[in-house]
């Protein structure tokens, strides 16, 4: 969860996690409205610019896309993926992360800080 006072989430992911060729498995717990729009959203840091970024949940692949920034002062990359319907469940889900650079490769190390689940709801 990134906080705030309207922020409801699951119990803490093991975050952060450095990402390599792979892949992370994290798991999401959902609450019962499975049923909504769901996006994706995480925040990097380090990798480089040709680094890309994949995720998979409960088997899914997704198509991350990087959010460009709004803040020049940002220092994290923010990645988003919208959620095909009927992929996230209630209850326990799988979320897979992982990028194209081994860690001995990067320049630093791809580190995901941060995942939250978005709902929409209709």
């Amino acid at each position: 969860s990134r906080g705030g006072f309207c922020h409801h989430g699951s119990e803490a992911t093991p975050l952060p996690i450095a990402l390599e060729p792979m892949e992370r498995k994290l798991s999401l717990a959902i609450g019962p409205d499975a049923d909504a729009r769901f996006r994706l959203h995480f925040w990097t840091t380090g990798g480089g610019n040709d680094t890309a970024v994949y995720a998979r949940l409960n088997h899914t692949l997704l198509a991350p896309a990087l959010v460009p920034r709004s803040d020049e002062k940002d220092t994290d990359d923010h990645y988003a993926a919208d959620v095909p319907a009927g992929v996230i469940r209630a209850g326990h889900n799988e979320l897979a992360l992982w990028c194209s650079i081994p860690l001995r490769e990067a320049g630093g190390p791809m580190v995901c800080h941060e995942v939250l689940v978005e709902a929409r709801y209709p």
